[in-house]
């Protein structure tokens, strides 16, 4: 279990924690574009269900390419792209 959470409150700083890994990377090998869609698409059924949901990805071309076409389409879905900033908790009142 990640103490990062913790940490970051009791270093007063902003905090956000990720929902899905898009390109997991075992056996040694590179994510292939319909496995990043689908964490793509459970993301966004996380969304619809919470309000926000969180992705984080490596640089790869597969995912860069598979994020950069969905980001294309989301919009039209209803979902907004935000910066993570915007749904970071954070304990420091502004």
């Amino acid at each position: 279990r990640s103490v990062a959470q913790d940490l970051a409150l009791q270093e007063g700083v902003p905090f956000a924690a990720s929902d899905a890994l898009l390109d997991p990377t075992g056996n040694n090998r590179r994510p292939e574009h319909h496995e990043i869609r689908k964490k793509l698409d459970e993301l966004e059924r996380i969304a619809r269900a919470r309000g926000f949901a969180i992705g984080t990805g490596s640089a790869f071309d597969e995912t860069i390419e598979a994020v950069s076409e969905w980001a294309g389409e989301v919009t039209a879905r209803g979902i907004e792209l935000v910066p993570i900033s915007a749904v970071a908790a954070d304990p420091q009142p502004r």
